[in-house]
């Protein structure tokens, strides 16, 4: 702690210095002071934000590598206590070399002439954004396997970097400014507060703040679930979630996706002599597409939290014996998956009829297909990752996705030669690649139906192979 207290006193001394130097004995003006301000706070946000957040990736897994994990599962202290313990307990230094930097930046906003209110919003957003990120970077530690750490680290840091991306640029369908407490550092660089930067939320204007506030509330809050739901479990027994709390969770993620849609975008018009643009309406296909295919995204998660390991299959078979391997089994978690992408597909579609009232140049039952084509999408690749995840290799998951990616890259690699890529081949090329099908409409629709129980058929086919992995693992039951 001295040795933080003295590199934090050396940097305020330097940074001060440096602003109250200025040539010909000209006094140091307001930008000034707000440049020093912004370089206290971008300190202060890499130290509590990635440094606190790489303290919490380590504090459950540097456990399991010490062998000394379990002796903190039996102790007398609640699922909550522990993981609170362990949310606030592992960053506090961090925590503490954010309090060493707060003077200098205190000073520095005073000379700069920012309000208290701002200043107070600014450091409210910092803190309570740290934290959700803190109760993510924990969540990533205890699903984390041993030999992953540096994995967890890269995972982290690119979480953070796209979060920190502004999505509410002229020609974006999504309305929403920067995420992560990185926003913050901005505000200074534009002049400006908080408050005063607008979100989009379901056509009505919002203050960003109150967005990043109900944000970070809500999703720390499933975070923090998942983590007292099982922090006191045998790793080998973990579940994130419920099926029905995972339900509910890829619901709310639709939700926010939906309430942040734009469907007002800029419209370029090119005229001699310039180019101007005016704002008009989203066209429909592009926001179906961009709505299901980050809702494929977000129902790609649900299935992965739901996917049961060997282990957990063989508990289930111990005691409920052969329910534990019929078909009904054999198809999990495609009921789930399948109401969730069905509910995605109809939310988006009842939105492109009230908001933008298309008539001619897009048809509903294009939009029926697409969205079912999105479905079996879902259903086929986490039918095969489940069948995967039952075979009895190491790291069985990760070698599943690698195989995934591996096929979507040599089919896609392949098309070109094939030219499949033509709309009149799209049918041939999306039971393959689906995302293919958003070209539903160039040809008739027959193709398109042969493609769609192709599709199908594989899925069903992964069903068939989960429903004889279960049936080993039956077997192997009833001989023991």
């Amino acid at each position: 702690m001295l040795v933080v207290v003295v590199i934090c006193a050396v940097i305020s001394l330097s940074a001060a210095a440096y602003y109250l130097t200025r040539p010909l004995g000209i006094p140091p003006s307001g930008g000034d002071w707000r440049d020093l301000l912004t370089l206290i706070l971008s300190l202060q946000i890499v130290a509590i934000l990635i440094g606190g957040g790489i303290y919490c990736l380590q504090s459950v897994h540097r456990e399991k590598d010490l062998n000394t994990f379990d002796y903190q599962r039996i102790t007398r202290l609640s699922p909550f206590e522990l993981v609170i313990g362990k949310l606030f307990g592992a960053p506090v230094q961090m925590y503490f070399s954010f309090l060493c930097l707060m003077p200098v930046a205190i000073w520095a906003a005073f000379r700069a002439g920012v309000s208290l209110s701002s200043f107070l919003e600014i450091y409210v957003l910092i803190v309570l954004g740290s934290i959700t990120y803190h109760a993510l970077a924990l969540l990533l530690s205890l699903v984390m396997e041993r030999g992953t750490s540096a994995g967890g680290i890269v995972l982290f840091l690119m979480i953070v970097g796209l979060s920190s991306i502004d999505f509410s640029m002229e020609n974006s369908p999504i309305g929403v400014h920067a995420l992560s407490p990185f926003f913050t550092y901005r505000l200074f660089l534009y002049r400006t507060s908080p408050v005063d930067l607008q979100d989009m939320v379901f056509g009505v204007q919002v203050p960003h703040f109150w967005v990043l506030m109900v944000l970070y509330v809500t999703i720390a809050a499933w975070f923090l679930l998942a983590e007292v739901r099982n922090v006191k479990r045998d790793p080998v027994a973990y579940e994130l979630y419920s099926p029905v709390q995972g339900f509910a969770f890829v619901l709310y993620l639709n939700l926010l996706l939906a309430g942040f849609m734009r469907w007002s975008v800029p419209q370029y018009h090119y005229v001699p002599g310039g180019t101007y643009f005016t704002y008009g309406p989203i066209e429909p296909a592009v926001a179906e597409l961009t709505f299901l295919l980050i809702s494929v995204f977000f129902t790609g998660l649900f299935g992965l939290i739901l996917l049961r390991n060997r282990d957990r299959v063989r508990r289930r078979i111990r005691e409920l014996g052969k329910r534990a391997a019929g078909w009904r089994a054999a198809i999990w978690p495609a009921p789930y998956l399948l109401a969730a992408s069905i509910l995605a597909t109809f939310a988006i579609l009842f939105m492109i009829q009230v908001r933008l009232h298309p008539q001619s140049e897009w048809d509903f039952r294009v939009g029926l297909l697409e969205g079912a084509f999105f479905s079996l999408w879902i259903l086929r690749d986490v039918l095969y990752l489940q069948w995967m995840n039952l075979r009895r290799v190491r790291r069985p998951l990760l070698i599943a996705v690698l195989y995934m990616v591996v096929f979507y890259t040599c089919a896609s690699t392949l098309f070109v030669p094939l030219e499949w890529y033509r709309p009149a081949r799209a049918p041939y090329a999306s039971i393959f690649v689906p995302l293919y099908a958003f070209q539903v409409g160039s040809i008739g629709w027959g193709p398109w139906i042969f493609a769609l129980g192709s599709l199908l058929l594989e899925g069903l086919i992964f069903a068939c192979l989960q429903w004889r992995a279960l049936q080993k693992l039956l077997k192997l039951a009833v001989e023991v």
